[in-house]
C-alpha cells in the first residue's frame, strides 16, 4: 500500500482500518488513466472484477455508516 495514494484516508479525521485502505489504494490503481491518459494498464479479469466491486460495494456501505454519526 502506497502510503502517497492513501492522503485524503489519513486526513479525513475517520479511523480507517487497514483493509479498508486496501480497497482505496486498490481503487487508486483505476483512476490513473483518467489523469494521465497515456497510461494504460491492463483490465482485470472478470472474477478481479466481481471482487472489486464487492469490496467497493461493502465499503461504501461501511462509509455511509460512518457519515450518519
Amino acid at each position: 500500500m502506497q502510503k502517497e495514494k492513501l492522503h485524503l484516508a489519513d486526513n479525513i479525521g475517520i479511523e480507517i482500518s487497514n483493509e479498508i485502505k486496501l480497497v482505496f489504494s486498490e481503487l487508486m490503481n483505476f483512476q490513473l488513466e483518467g489523469r494521465y491518459p497515456e497510461l494504460t494498464l491492463p483490465a482485470p479479469n472478470y472474477k478481479i472484477a466481481l471482487e472489486i466491486v464487492e469490496k467497493t460495494k461493502e465499503t461504501l456501505i461501511w462509509l455511509q455508516k460512518k457519515l450518519e454519526k
